[in-house]
Formats: structure tokens, C-alpha cells, sequence
């Protein structure tokens, strides 16, 4: 059975069109900009958050357990500001330096208010400092995920975190606050997360249902407050201990991919299997086709399809970069490759 959005993909087959113009939101590899800065609000008794750079507000209500999409900035120094979303007092301002084709995320999770925790509000568990990771995952020795571990959980101490399931690994160990384990790398799988007191043999949280799928690297963000820091009358609302998974790659951090078909720009290596695009999406069951728009024949070819029956034509990339349409049954998000 064909799907239902052929028609609509044969009508675009008569269009004329080449790799360069795009949907509003995408940009080819070639004019990306030469350095890119996302944010993670995990500060947990901060509201939503506004972010401006050099002046001008550039990421607006920015939620906790959110991370912002990229935003693309000339290499050098560029002055950063976050607000309370809506109001103007700082809570930070830093300079970003940005280096040309580097990624980098910034982890809010400092603390705004001493009367919310029932520690020692020290500067470095305040709101005025930042954590810096470099998303530039770098080349990995084989095709297998790689996971590394941060500790943003102000007054949480030290951690050991190990694999509990599907096997058994240590991921970092005495990870102190503001600290950022090496990558581990494991098979793709499912797993099980368990974070330990430093030293500790009885887990004070679980985090299930971690999928890591091949050829990705992941950063896995410990956020929020654990009972124990919390005050007895906060004097803001605050945010329970939790986690927040990032897939480290040098590209848009979260691209959206609305229910039906989108247009986008694949730059894959000349000979890469569309299959692998299933990699970068948020939930791969949703992918109905990838069809690509070969700009030679005019006319658009299956990539990938998820009805076995269904015919597949030019399986692999020919060109790079090329443009095409990524078909969803549901909204959802994807990394795109640069």
C-alpha cells in the first residue's frame, strides 16, 4: 500500500528545484554559522528563563530540563545575559567564546536563592556561574554509543554511576559537581542508570529506559535537587533531582519534524546508508519514508521505507549534500548531520 503521502511527494516530483533553497529553520552545510552555543536550564528554583546575547533576546521562556536549539555565532567573544523570563534583573552575564565550527551547550543549574536550600549557598553552587560542554564528541574508535555523565545537582556531593542493566558498567566515578566524566563506550542497547554516593553500595536514583543507539554520542545531564538539600520553607518552588539526556553531535541540537513530510538537507558522505538517518531521530518508529530529490533526474527516490513491500531506489547518498523529505506520523525532533 502506498502511503499517504505520495501524492503529495509526486506532485513535488514535477517541481524544478535544487539542494540550496530550504524550508524556514534549515540552512546547508556550507553556510552554517562558523560556531554554535545551546543552553540546558536546570537550575531547579529558577523560573522560565530568558537568554540574550549581545543585547538582543535570543531564546525565549526557556523551561527546566529544557535545552534551547543552537544558535549560530560568529567565532570570538559574545556577550550573554540571563534573565527571569519577561523581567530584566540579571542572573548572569558572562562572555561566550565561541570558536569557528565548535558546538557547546551551557548548563544553568546554579542556585538563585540561599533561603532554598539547607546548605551553604557557596559561589560555586550559585546561579552566576556556568558549566561548558564542548559537544565536538570527537571521532569514535568504532561504531558503538558512547555515554559521558555531568553533575549538576548543586550540594549533591560526589557520585558514582554505573550501568545496572541490560550489563553492568561503571560510567564515572567521585564526579564531584560541575565535573563532566570521559565518554564510556557501550553497546547499543537499553540500559538502566544507577547513581550511588560516592563509595556507596545502595543506589539514591534509578534512570530507566535509557536507549543509545549506534554511531551517537550522548551526554547524560544529573540535575536538579536531591531531599536532603532541600530547605524546610524554600521561598521558591524547586525542582527534584532528575536527569536530562543530550545527543552530542555538531549540528542543530533539535530539529522539529512535523507530522507529515519535511524537507531537509542530508550532508552524508557520498555512499552512507539512509537507514542510518534512524540513528538521529528522537523516536525512529515514527519514520514512515525518507524520500531524496535527486537534482539531476528532477524527480524524487525511496531512501527508506517501513513497509517491507514497499520498492527502495538509491539506498545510499549520491551526492553531498542533497536535499529530501523526511516523512513522520506524529511531530518529533531529529539531529541533522552537517
Amino acid at each position: 500500500m502506498r502511503p499517504p503521502f505520495l501524492r503529495l511527494l509526486l506532485l513535488i516530483c514535477g517541481l524544478s528545484f535544487s539542494v540550496a533553497p530550504l524550508a524556514p529553520g534549515h540552512t546547508a552545510a556550507q553556510a552554517l554559522p562558523s560556531g554554535r552555543l545551546s543552553f540546558l536550564h536546570l537550575s531547579a528554583d529558577a523560573a522560565a528563563l530568558d537568554v540574550y546575547v549581545d543585547g538582543g533576546r535570543a531564546v525565549q521562556a526557556l523551561n527546566f530540563g529544557e535545552t534551547s536549539e543552537y544558535l549560530g555565532l560568529s567565532p570570538g567573544g559574545h556577550r550573554v545575559q540571563i534573565t527571569p523570563s519577561g523581567r530584566l534583573d540579571v542572573l548572569l552575564n558572562e562572555t561566550a567564546t565561541v570558536q569557528a565550527g565548535a558546538s557547546a551547550t551551557w548548563v544553568l543549574s546554579g542556585l538563585i536563592a540561599a533561603a532554598d536550600v539547607a546548605i551553604t549557598l557557596t559561589p560555586d553552587l550559585q546561579f552566576a556561574r556556568h558549566l561548558e560542554l564542548s559537544d565536538n564528541a570527537g571521532a569514535a574508535g568504532d561504531n558503538r554509543p558512547r555515554l559521558r555523565i555531568v553533575n549538576a545537582s548543586p550540594g549533591s556531593g560526589t557520585f558514582d554511576v554505573r550501568t545496572t542493566a541490560p550489563t553492568a558498567a561503571t560510567l564515572a566515578t567521585a564526579l564531584a559537581y560541575g565535573n563532566i566524566s570521559a565518554y564510556t563506550t557501550l553497546a547499543p542497547d537499553t540500559y538502566t542508570v544507577a547513581i550511588y554516593t560516592a563509595g556507596g553500595q545502595t543506589p539514591i536514583a534509578s534512570i530507566g529506559a535509557l536507549a543509545l543507539q549506534a554511531a551517537n554520542a550522548y551526554t547524560l545531564v544529573l540535575g536538579g535537587l536531591l531531599p536532603g538539600v532541600v530547605a524546610a520553607a524554600p521561598a521558591n518552588p524547586l525542582q527534584p533531582f532528575t536527569s536530562v539526556r543530550l545527543t552530542d553531535q555538531n549540528s542543530l541540537r533539535a530539529a522539529a519534524l512535523t507530522r507529515g513530510c519535511n524537507q531537509v538537507v542530508l550532508n552524508l558522505p557520498v555512499g552512507s546508508p539512509i537507514v542510518g538517518l534512524l540513528a538521529r531521530m528522537a523516536d525512529p518508529t515514527l519514520v514512515s519514508s525518507i524520500w531524496r530529490f535527486d537534482n539531476v533526474a528532477k524527480t524524487l527516490r525511496v531512501g527508506y521505507f517501513s513497509e517491507p513491500t514497499a520498492p527502495l531506489d538509491f539506498t545510499a547518498t549520491l551526492g553531498s549534500p542533497e536535499a529530501a523529505f523526511i516523512c513522520v506520523s506524529a511531530n518529533t525532533t531529529w539531529n541533522p548531520p552537517i
